[in-house]
């Protein structure tokens, strides 16, 4: 039996649903005022026609969708490819390397755009000057400023997370449905392609939608990588208006930054479309199996070759290269290094209180958003799964709306909305806590989503029997059970938040830096060894987090 929400599950989903939806009529409001966000102005028209400018958004918008389905493609390639190894197969030592390939997700995602500059960029890469010196080569063969460049990046980037999105399904599989190709006389590939990959549609087409959403809202790569060489997208132009011009074009960059949502939000509404028809597809029914693995023969060394090069190619070589140039008094491709190896760029980083207080921000703003937003996404799952009250789904609806929120254009809408009505938020810890909840809400609503779905109401109907109030029964009952989902949950905001780069650049101020934010302006000076040393440090923070957060959680489901 669903409940009616009480008057305080009501306002505080409604003050949510507030918070999602007044920055963007800001947003659209920034795009009519003459001058940047706060200033006294006037309305006009005279942004339009720079942020709308067919020639220039054509060339935006084709760059974007071109880098965004290029790193969906990657990305998906090698997420299927690993699924199938690592979950399937006997390749020898898949179970390590099932562990290892998610220690990509935890490190920022700036950290192997940043590697591959080092590795491939035409003038500095390690790789261009090694293949010169070796063939004679006149030219660099790689150049990781173009849009292969952003695509090869970002797609290797994005792989660990649609290879924690699809290897379950791989592993749920039924394997009858493959056992009766072979009884038929199908060979492996003929079964691979004719019955598990089919079976497997609709985990790989909504994981390869989502991929492609985060890819088009993606600011780190087009940042570190498409600016150099000249190849812009909607955030690059963005950050271009709002940060690179003089003076700062903000009405320009806000009529860019709206048309670029309403993409985005056609796009979402697509991906929602298409999710809900896939529902229709079921493959894992209620009758008992156990998984099979599929025997490779001789070509299990061949799979294992290729696990082992993703791995080389995505975490170890980058995470290599930035550790290395850690050590390093200056960068350069061209001589012996070694004898020069230093600390000194760690005690530097350490000892810097610029660097001190922007950790201290990231962790204290992380924790508080992950804090926040796991008790925000509580309430609007438990009103939209377990209350009767009408227009329950306007609030489902308004969670999962965020999807379609590029960092960067929600953060301009924050902007406008703090700088005209709430001047004193603007640049605090809590602009970016209430950024993180909107943009990492429907992230957290799936994940308590999932758990509470578990969870039959006859639970909490039987502490209702027993005279307990609604209150005392979710105290005593439906938190208890949830605790699992309630500490994943508040891990995944929390690295999120620790993270986010394109959200901080326009809401940190002066005396709010966060880590992202400072590692930027580093690498903008061309301090490449401190910001080295600064990534590898804020890196293998959040690892720390993640291993002893993630044993709390192996406790508590225990």
């Amino acid at each position: 039996m669903s409940l009616r929400a009480s008057p305080v599950l009501t306002v505080s989903a409604s003050i949510i649903a507030l918070l999602v939806l007044a920055p963007i009529a800001l947003l659209i409001f920034g795009m009519f005022w003459s001058t940047s966000p706060g200033l006294p102005g006037e309305f006009t028209l005279a942004n339009i026609g720079p942020g709308l400018d067919f020639a220039e958004n054509l060339d935006l918008i084709s760059n974007t969708f071109v880098f965004a389905f290029g790193s969906t493609i990657v990305s998906m390639s090698i997420a299927t490819a690993l699924a199938l190894i690592l979950q399937r197969t006997n390749t020898p030592g898949r179970r390590i390397f099932d562990a290892v390939v998610l220690v990509q997700f935890v490190f920022p995602s700036f950290l192997g755009d940043i590697a591959w500059i080092f590795l491939g960029s035409p003038k500095i890469g390690l790789v261009n000057y090694a293949l010169m010196a070796a063939f004679g080569l006149e030219s660099p063969p790689f150049n990781i400023y173009s849009q292969a460049g952003m695509i090869w990046s970002q797609g290797l980037a994005l792989a660990a997370l649609a290879y924690l999105l699809i290897h379950p399904a791989f592993y749920n599989m039924d394997p009858s449905y493959e056992e009766g190709a072979r009884i038929s006389g199908a060979n492996i590939k003929n079964a691979l392609q004719k019955v598990t990959l089919p079976i497997l549609y609709p985990s790989i087409i909504t994981t390869a939608l989502l991929l492609f959403m985060i890819s088009l809202r993606s600011f780190e790569t087009p940042t570190f990588l498409g600016l150099p060489g000249g190849v812009r997208v909607y955030m690059s132009a963005i950050y271009e208006n709002t940060h690179l011009a003089i003076p700062a074009k903000y009405g320009v960059a806000t009529t860019q930054a709206t048309a670029f949502l309403v993409v985005m939000l056609i796009v979402l509404l697509f991906y929602l479309k298409t999710t809900s028809r896939l529902k229709k597809f079921v493959a894992i029914t209620g009758k008992g199996y156990r998984p099979s693995v599929i025997n490779l023969g001789k070509w299990r060394f061949a799979t294992m070759a290729f696990s082992m090069g993703y791995l080389g190619l995505a975490i170890f070589l980058p995470f290599a290269m930035i550790f290395y140039i850690s050590f390093l008094p200056f960068y350069t491709a061209t001589q012996n290094t070694i004898p020069l190896l230093t600390t000194e760029n760690y005690a530097e980083v350490i000892g810097s209180n610029l660097m001190i207080e922007a950790a201290w921000n990231s962790t204290y703003v992380a924790t508080l958003s992950a804090f926040v937003g796991t008790i925000g996404a509580t309430l609007l799952s438990y009103m939209a799964l377990r209350t009767r009250l009408v227009g329950k789904r306007f609030f489902e609806m308004i969670g999962n709306l965020p999807l379609g929120y590029p960092g960067l254009v929600f953060g301009l809408a924050l902007l406008w909305t703090f700088l005209t009505f709430f001047r004193q938020i603007h640049g605090t810890p809590y602009a970016l806590v209430i950024a993180y909840l909107v943009i990492f809400m429907p992230v957290a609503m799936r994940s308590i989503a999932n758990s509470l779905i578990q969870l039959h109401t006859e639970l909490e109907e039987a502490g209702q029997i027993a005279g307990a109030s609604w209150l005392r029964t979710i105290q005593a009952i439906t938190i208890p059970l949830m605790k699992p989902a309630l500490i994943n949950t508040f891990i995944l905001v929390f690295l999120n938040s620790y993270r986010e780069l394109g959200t901080a650049v326009l809401l940190a101020g002066p005396g709010m830096f966060v880590m992202p934010v400072i590692i930027l302006f580093y690498w903008n000076i061309a301090w490449f060894p401190t910001v080295a040393a600064a990534t590898t440090l804020y890196g293998g923070g959040m690892m720390a987090v993640l291993i002893v957060t993630r044993a709390l959680l192996r406790k508590q489901t225990r």
